[in-house]
């Protein structure tokens, strides 16, 4: 952004840090705990968070560890003429003030780089654009009811193999 456009000012914030230290300490333990431990939990309490996320009214009735409160003043100080989440949880948070009639002249856009879909189309309506890791997203998003003007396929940000083509296990994990 800045060598397209050195005079703009741009803000780093990682939505982690509004959360309290001590439950962001828990959190991010018991996350991995399970995540590594106990795969098949985790894989069930994810999808039940996605099934819940498709059939609640509102994104603000989804559970989320980022106070909306402390989130709004944080960018009401910065008054930032767009925002660009790169989690969807700060997309969450994001999609639900513009629910709530917030951020209406800031420019919102997402880029989610998961080959996934769940209830993340319902946080794209809310937004003005997603970027999108690959084009079979985008047709499940615009099949989700999402406006095509506010969905672009970006592609998926990886790093290239540094030995000429030849991948190993390591290298592909860590792309």
């Amino acid at each position: 952004i800045g060598r397209l456009a050195p005079g703009v000012r741009v803000v780093l914030q990682d939505i982690r840090e509004f959360m309290h230290p001590l439950w962001r300490w828990v959190d991010e333990r018991l996350y991995w705990f399970i995540a590594g431990n106990l795969p098949e939990s985790f894989d069930a309490l994810f999808h039940t968070l996605q099934t819940r996320g498709k059939r609640v009214p509102s994104l603000a009735w989804l559970p989320n560890d980022y106070p909306q409160d402390k989130v709004l003043a944080f960018l009401e100080t910065q008054a930032p003429d767009a925002i660009l989440a790169t989690h969807y949880g700060s997309a969450q948070v994001l999609a639900t003030l513009r629910e709530h009639g917030q951020l209406a002249q800031v420019k919102i856009g997402w880029l989610h780089t998961d080959f996934f879909e769940g209830y993340f189309p319902r946080i794209s309506k809310w937004l003005d654009r997603t970027f999108l890791a690959h084009p079979e997203l985008e047709v499940r998003w615009l099949a989700a009811g999402v406006a095509p003007i506010k969905v672009a396929t970006s592609g998926m940000p990886v790093r290239a193999p540094a030995d000429g083509g030849r991948t190993t296990k390591e290298m592909t994990l860590t792309a």
